[in-house]
């Protein structure tokens, strides 16, 4: 009677054993992949802002701070969504010129101010100013009222593997 108890605990404990591990085995979880958010993709260097199937960086960054298409031709800017990533799908070192200003948002500026959160990817896009005088590259606003206008929306800039080149402002 002592053999048949003693092995019916051990076989008892070997089921809890084996029955323990399975459960490990079932409930083990596989942690989500990361996915990175969409964002809005310049596939041309040009500096032009046209409804001609091309995504620019001017382009882009209106798209962003106003959440709407840069265009109805194919291959214009998506819309941006809230705090948007602007991605320069260019080879790395493509050089993108800028000769006059955009705007004159409290100097001359080579791109649309930035209204909206953005970041801009460069992937190692080189941004170049052929100005002969002052044009800076970026005007942040911070809400600031511009000769009696109600200003723009606060904007935020991130610049990542992005180099700025020949940029020129005075103040």
């Amino acid at each position: 009677m002592k053999k048949l108890t003693i092995i019916g605990i051990a076989l008892s404990l070997l089921l809890i054993l084996v029955l323990s591990q399975q459960q490990h085995i079932v409930t083990a979880k596989v942690a989500p992949m990361f996915v990175p958010p969409a964002g809005i993709t310049v596939n041309d260097s040009a500096a032009a802002i046209a409804d001609d199937g091309k995504c620019t960086l001017p382009e882009a960054i209106i798209a962003a701070n106003t959440d709407t298409v840069s265009g109805a031709t194919v291959g214009e800017c998506a819309a941006g969504s809230g705090a948007d990533t602007i991605n320069i799908a260019l080879p790395p070192g493509t050089v993108i010129l800028f000769a006059t200003p955009n705007n004159w948002e409290y100097g001359p500026n080579a791109l649309p101010p930035i209204t909206s959160d953005i970041t801009i990817e460069g992937n190692g896009a080189v941004l170049d100013s052929t100005a002969t005088t002052r044009l800076r590259f970026f005007y942040v606003s911070g809400a600031l009222s511009f000769e009696g206008t109600n200003g723009l929306p606060a904007g935020k800039l991130m610049l990542r593997d992005l180099t700025l080149k020949n940029g020129k402002q005075q103040g």
